[in-house]
């Protein structure tokens, strides 16, 4: 891609956000790319408030493109996106997302000499003057992910992927042929998993950066949200088994208080009507240990509550639930395969990360001529290996067993001599 010529494709999905999506098209008439490269669609999906109004009359320093849909499926108002874009790169967006102004412009230069690239822009989360501890907590937690995508040679996998922020060329979404219709949560995880399996290279952009001004989200809709994303969950392993850890596995039941785990499980699958009632009056002990500062048995009950309503989720779309504890099909071992590959250092660093560039094993053993120095596992719904990710484990949790593979080896061939 040159930069004098790519042409750009926004699209944005909205769903009764007017004043977002309105700020944010705002925000994309001052882009630094050139605007008549720039073109933005919007597709409303299942409207009640005034965005089609405002849509109809908005002036656009750009091209501008507006679709309505009557179906509340996001999905599928993203196809019906690309179906009208006619840019050579994708950029998908967020309708709560505030895009700074070399927003495109950095999007479009992470592309550059760069095949099969999916960039994943930054999103801060934009704070209140005056968090409360969930607020808090969750942006810990959301910098925490973008923080592991700065490492060089990190590892991505499909649940780094958010539709928020993110880049790709128009031919390799029309290869993946776009999102898959029928999720309404973790769409972008389905997707995510379709690109790694295509082999896609996933790039994390910090200058392709937009503030996160999400203005709904409490602890309430937050944990609602934890049991739709537990349903979503389910339904995830059963098109991806190859490429997901189930949901909960077996090995979780098996550890210290495994005896307790089963009573409680039977307890939940005997009364849910019980354990939701208790756990939604819980939810408001929340409000009382914050007023209290009791920060740690905040955290810890707020864990719990999450914990119970992600289950929850995962209950609802299990058609037996007394199976699932009891049955291998429902909770089973994650298998794991076989290593794929061995990679010897010997012949150098530069001619093993070359060969893993171009074998790109899922798995891998490494050595240094007879010795073992470690591996890289499989790892479920993650990126198959490439040069980078042997390099930053040879820098890091591999260092020492190289330098002592690499010193037993030249020893045994000074012994020798």
């Amino acid at each position: 891609m040159i930069l004098t010529e790519t042409t750009i494709s926004i699209i944005i999905s909205t769903h009764n956000r007017v004043h977002s999506v309105k700020r944010l098209l705002d925000k994309l008439g001052s882009q630094t790319y050139a605007v008549q490269l720039i073109e933005v669609i919007v597709v409303a999906y299942g409207c009640t408030d005034n965005t089609v109004a405002m849509l109809q009359n908005y002036k656009a320093p750009f091209k501008f493109i507006f679709y309505e849909m009557s179906v509340d499926e996001p999905a599928k108002a993203r196809n019906n996106g690309a179906s009208l874009a006619s840019g050579s790169l994708f950029i998908f967006i967020g309708d709560d997302v505030e895009p700074s102004e070399g927003f495109a412009e950095a999007h479009m230069l992470a592309h550059q000499n760069k095949e099969d690239a999916v960039v994943i822009g930054y999103l801060p989360l934009a704070l209140a003057e005056s968090p409360d501890y969930y607020q808090i907590d969750r942006q810990a937690n959301w910098e925490e992910r973008f923080q592991r995508m700065r490492i060089p040679g990190y590892r991505y996998s499909y649940k780094d992927f958010s539709c928020s922020n993110f880049s790709i060329s128009s031919d390799l979404f029309k290869k993946a042929q776009g999102f898959v219709s029928g999720l309404h949560y973790r769409d972008d995880y389905e997707f995510g998993i379709r690109l790694i399996n295509l082999g896609a290279n996933f790039i994390f952009s910090k200058d392709a950066w937009g503030i996160h001004r999400d203005e709904i989200t409490d602890i309430h809709r937050f944990l609602k949200r934890k049991r739709e994303d537990g349903k979503a969950d389910v339904r995830l392993w059963c098109m991806h088994r190859d490429m997901i850890i189930p949901p909960l596995q077996m090995s979780r039941f098996k550890k210290k208080y495994s005896f307790l785990l089963y009573k409680k499980a039977f307890l939940l699958l005997a009364s849910l009507k019980i354990t939701d009632t208790i756990a939604s009056c819980l939810k408001y002990l929340m409000f009382v240990l914050e007023k209290l500062q009791l920060r740690s048995k905040w955290k810890a009950l707020n864990y719990h509550l999450h914990r119970y309503w992600y289950l929850r989720g995962w209950l609802d779309e299990l058609p037996d639930k007394q199976k699932m504890f009891f049955v291998p099909n429902y909770i089973m071992e994650q298998e794991t395969p076989d290593v794929e590959f061995e990679i010897d250092l010997k012949p150098g660093i530069l001619a093993a990360t070359q060969k893993l560039d171009q074998l790109r094993p899922r798995s891998v053993n490494i050595c240094y001529g007879k010795q073992i120095i470690g591996s890289i596992p499989f790892k479920p719904g993650a990126e198959r290996i490439n040069g980078d990710h042997l390099r930053y484990l040879l820098a890091t949790e591999l260092s020492e067993s190289f330098m002592v593979s690499f010193s037993l080896e030249n020893d045994e061939l000074i012994v020798r001599a």
